[in-house]
């Protein structure tokens, strides 16, 4: 959302891979098929590499060992490689990212074991750019943050409108990833200010803005399992009383959406099989 805080991603692969999507849209299909095919990582016994598809319009990410693919993965318009220890077992898993080339839309996240035997651990789909992987408790233990887009577009508000980067916590426990931000109240708080701040402005005086901003702030409460103070702080900031009442009538949506995030995101959040 315009002006709101955000999860931030690496800039040095990103440069990377913003580079690669301009050249895919306006270069030649000489300059096009090289820029895809610069994208090279190695992980271990593993590689991997963005290569063209015919046409030069959109690129596939292959996963290589001994020289030999083990996955191909249809990339859209780019591809961008990460070697990182996301679970925290000390062994480096491989995330693939792929922009599929659409308006707002989309970001796809794909990780992966690097055993003997490649297996992906998780797919997202977000309209948000990036991921930061971060040890919010001390425990030694990784968390991968990501962007929840549950809202952009909610109810007809526009993208820029939108509270469309609300933190999502991932963790993985017994083999697999699952939604932990609610263990985590002090990252959920670090974009209170960032919603309560907006409304403040003069970008809020447009009804659209105020109602995605104040959607944001409370849906941060709601994560929080603190619906009534959400309430107030609405209240305390925003002057219309038309964007409480729209708000008011969209608390159960909300609410079912903080209670359980990943039934939420079910068409963007899965579990690849083998």
């Amino acid at each position: 959302m315009l002006g709101m805080p955000r999860i931030p991603p690496s800039p040095p692969r990103w440069v990377s891979l913003i580079s690669l999507m301009f050249s895919v849209a306006t270069a030649s299909p000489a300059v096009e098929a090289a820029a895809a095919a610069a994208e090279r990582v190695r992980c271990g016994e593993y590689e991997a590499v963005s290569l063209p598809m015919p046409g030069g319009k959109s690129v596939e990410a292959r996963i290589l060992r001994a020289g030999q693919t083990v996955r191909a993965i249809k990339s859209g318009v780019a591809a961008s490689f990460t070697c990182q220890d996301v679970t925290g077992d000390g062994v480096t898993e491989l995330l693939v990212e792929s922009y599929t080339g659409g308006v707002h839309c989309c970001m796809v996240l794909q990780i992966f074991e690097l055993a003997p035997r490649l297996r992906p651990l998780l797919r997202y789909e977000s309209g948000a750019l990036g991921f930061e992987v971060r040890d919010l408790d001390g425990n030694g233990r990784p968390e991968l943050l990501l962007a929840d887009d549950r809202f952009d577009g909610f109810d007809g508000l526009c993208h820029a409108c939108s509270p469309n980067e609300l933190p999502l916590a991932a963790c993985f426990r017994a083999g697999r990833f699952e939604d932990c931000t609610r263990e985590f109240p002090a990252f959920i708080r670090e974009q209170i200010p960032g919603y309560a701040d907006f409304l403040k402005t003069r970008a809020s005086w447009q009804r659209p803005y105020a109602q995605g901003a104040a959607l944001g702030l409370y849906a941060l409460y709601a994560l929080l399992g603190e619906e009534s103070q959400g309430r107030d702080a609405v209240r305390a900031v925003v002057a219309d009383p038309q964007v409480a009442a729209w708000l008011e009538k969209r608390r159960p949506t909300i609410r079912a959406w903080a209670t359980d995030r990943l039934k939420a995101l079910r068409d963007k959040w899965s579990i690849p099989k083998d």
